[in-house]
């Protein structure tokens, strides 16, 4: 009678012994959330006034194992557009870059605004030290996507 009372917590307990651990969820350090912000104020002052009539995007931290695969695996970021638009980078290939998440976050913000690769210096489509300014032909295309004034907008910089 003894021995059966221990296969209960024994079918509870191995499970535990076999399984791997979860991955840590990823996050974001305090420095790459301060990139990300500093990326949306720029996109703010090129926009002007005309940023309030935008929909932000939130930002997402994520692992490459985790990058759709329509995308390439070395994928530092993809963004979803829509109602309610998302960027999720890559944080673990991100790190092992020499990109800054700042020049990221911004070509990136251009596509949850609306933008698309070609539209502008910002949006060609690989990553480069080019990714430091919004020009006039990025908001020159994000006035006409958006239906925006342009007279109320200037490039702005890092």
């Amino acid at each position: 009678m003894k021995n059966r009372s221990i296969v209960p917590f024994l079918l509870i307990l191995l499970p535990s012994l076999f399984c791997c651990s979860v991955p840590e969820e990823p996050r974001f350090s305090s420095a790459f959330t301060g990139d990300i912000e500093a990326a949306e104020r720029v996109w703010r002052v090129a926009l002007g006034s005309e940023a309030d009539k935008l929909v932000w995007p939130s930002y997402v931290a994520t692992y490459s194992d985790y990058v759709p695969e329509e995308l390439s695996r070395t994928a530092l970021a993809y963004t979803y557009e829509g109602c309610n638009p998302t960027v999720y980078f890559a944080v673990d290939h991100i790190v092992n870059t020499f990109f800054r998440a700042k020049f990221i976050a911004l070509h990136e913000i251009g596509h949850a605004l609306g933008l698309h690769h070609g539209d502008g210096w910002l949006m060609v489509p690989t990553y480069g030290v080019t990714y430091r300014c919004i020009d006039d032909d990025t908001l020159d295309k994000l006035a006409r996507v958006r239906g925006l004034d342009r007279t109320r907008m200037h490039e702005a910089c890092f």
